[in-house]
């Protein structure tokens, strides 16, 4: 099956989704002591997850209406029935969203997300 993006109306399901970036922002803090070589450290927790994803899609008009629901102001589900360490909740978020005409006639939707809590 792949991956399944849910919504507030309802799913969005791409022909593929061929690529998968996150990170972690590291939020732990360095304080620089003059005097001494070493640093005192304030831990913090790491950011939860951000980063991009590509989602595949046979036709333009599936790839337009994906792109047009991914730009609306909410929270969305992502699942994939072959990788479940990549389910989460997140919003698009710190970049664009692009769409591009591939090579053999797919559109390929590029989605910078941020987790979020559920």
């Amino acid at each position: 099956m792949g991956a399944t993006i849910t919504h507030s109306a309802g799913e969005i399901i791409p022909t593929s989704m061929p690529n998968w970036a996150e990170t972690s922002e590291a939020r732990t803090i360095m304080h620089p002591i003059l005097g001494r070589e070493d640093d005192d450290v304030t831990f913090r927790p790491f950011g939860m997850r951000r980063g991009t994803f590509i989602f595949v899609f046979a036709d333009g008009a599936a790839a337009h209406a994906a792109r047009a629901v991914l730009r609306t102001a909410q929270k969305f589900g992502l699942e994939h029935s072959e990788i479940p360490e990549i389910a989460m909740t997140f919003v698009v978020a710190d970049g664009d969203i692009g769409i591009e005409l591939g090579a053999a006639g797919d559109w390929k939707l590029t989605i910078p997300f941020r987790e979020v809590k559920p």
